[in-house]
């Protein structure tokens, strides 16, 4: 008798997990909540790699060595390009390339 009691309640639970799961997978999906707003993001300061690319692109060269000033966003970058070591300061916060001096590269 006990065996066909647990039966029965076998069967009653598995015909109401077929009711129900169903149900709960066509439920609309809930989207999850947009992020906290962090406020406006601070402008970006000159960095390094900024100015290799600038001291790069104004000469046409290759940065063999980079020195930072004690001016924030200005650089030292020396570029080789040929057979010339061209000295440079530039400037990453206005974008400005200066030329300080040339001199026969190193080998």
């Amino acid at each position: 008798m006990a065996g066909g009691l647990l039966l029965a309640v076998l069967l009653a639970y598995e015909a109401v997990l077929l009711l129900v799961v169903p149900a709960v997978a066509r439920a609309a999906p809930t989207s999850p909540r947009p992020p906290a707003s962090i406020g406006p993001l601070s402008p970006v300061r000159g960095t390094l790699e900024q100015a290799v690319l600038l001291a790069e692109d104004a000469t046409g060269g290759v940065t063999v060595e980079v020195d930072a000033e004690n001016t924030k966003g200005r650089y030292e970058v020396d570029v080789v390009k040929g057979k010339v070591e061209i000295d440079l300061s530039v400037d990453v916060t206005t974008g400005r390339v200066v030329e300080i001096g040339r001199q026969p590269a190193s080998s």
